[in-house]
């Protein structure tokens, strides 16, 4: 939900918001989960059709949740885990040392699921799949589009801790850090790419303090004096810089930044050693190459998209994404 922070648009809350979906392409998984076009094809049989809606979305598929960019993912899934508030019993993901004061946008979130739901004359679309369409199209106000794949299913609980556990953080070194993405079934290149979501947003000064003072060698100078006005060795644990310096526009100046000792956090930087591997290729690639930054996360995001969807009977599509429907 990394991308949820910088949205500033209630894109398609409205009736059109069907037209905007682009169409999808099939996945690989042996769960099949449905194209955009069809999805589009059932929310129009469920708004002429004379039957209660259903709690259950028809012939869908997946399970979604923050599942849309690097630092903010379900625990579960892409399920919309991320979505529901604590409970006399469970303890959700929102209060994460990862989620904590940093993802935003639930009630964006809301206000989109009632609109669909009005839209559909029902429950048809799952809290799941908002949170997929929501980011890719965050992502499309600033440049291109990518397809996403619907279907998913919404999880019935949720677990602080697993996120704690799972999530990564902004202190971990880069095998740290690819490790947590290779046990998920990602890539060196899709860790790369999808940190490229950091084109947007801010930080807070908690997450970025013990870099600015204790890392000032992979620092430039001029950038460390503008943080270090901001955000002082104790105190102002709230105060924000941005990511890159365009955190409005989608672009490729993040990759840029790292390269010249601009990168934010630590784990920015850890793609950037300066030791000529891999990572560090990446890096420079996207840095040169726009065209095809947008070509690969696009096609990294549908991947992420993806991961462990619910499926068929498995879960359930929730009327209310903050929590589990009654009964």
């Amino acid at each position: 939900l990394e991308i949820l922070r910088t949205w500033r648009h209630l894109f398609f809350a409205s009736p059109s918001w069907r037209r905007r979906l682009s169409p999808a392409r099939r996945g690989r998984s042996s769960r099949r989960i449905t194209t955009t076009r069809r999805a589009r094809r059932r929310c129009r049989q469920s708004s002429s059709s004379s039957a209660r809606p259903s709690s259950r979305s028809p012939g869908w598929a997946p399970r979604s949740s923050g599942c849309t960019s690097t630092t903010a993912s379900s625990t579960y899934g892409c399920d919309g885990s991320i979505l529901l508030d604590d409970t006399e019993d469970m303890v959700g993901e929102k209060t994460s040392q990862a989620n904590n004061m940093s993802v935003r946008g639930f009630g964006v979130i809301d206000a989109i699921k009632t609109a669909v739901n009005t839209a559909c004359l029902g429950n048809v679309v799952s809290c799941a799949d908002i949170l997929a369409v929501a980011a890719r199209d965050s992502i499309v106000l600033g440049g291109s589009s990518y397809d996403v794949l619907l279907g998913r299913r919404d999880a019935t609980t949720a677990s602080m801790d697993d996120a704690d556990n799972s999530i990564p953080n902004p202190f971990m070194d880069q095998p740290e850090l690819l490790a947590n993405f290779q046990s998920q079934g990602l890539s060196l290149r899709d860790l790369v790419v999808l940190s490229g979501a950091h084109t947007l947003g801010y930080s807070r000064c908690v997450f970025y303090r013990d870099r600015l003072y204790n890392e000032t060698g992979s620092l430039d100078p001029t950038y460390a004096a503008a943080l270090d006005e901001r955000c002082p060795p104790a105190g102002d644990d709230e105060a924000l810089a941005s990511l890159d310096d365009t955190p409005t526009t989608v672009d490729t100046d993040y990759y840029q930044g790292i390269t010249q000792g601009r990168a934010l956090l630590h784990t920015d930087q850890q793609l950037y050693l300066g030791d000529g591997g891999d990572s560090d290729a990446l890096v420079q690639y996207y840095a040169e190459s726009p065209d095809k930054f947008w070509e690969d996360f696009g096609a990294a995001m549908l991947k992420l998209g993806g991961l462990s969807p619910l499926t068929g009977e498995d879960g359930e599509v929730r009327e209310d994404c903050r929590v589990v429907n009654r009964g």
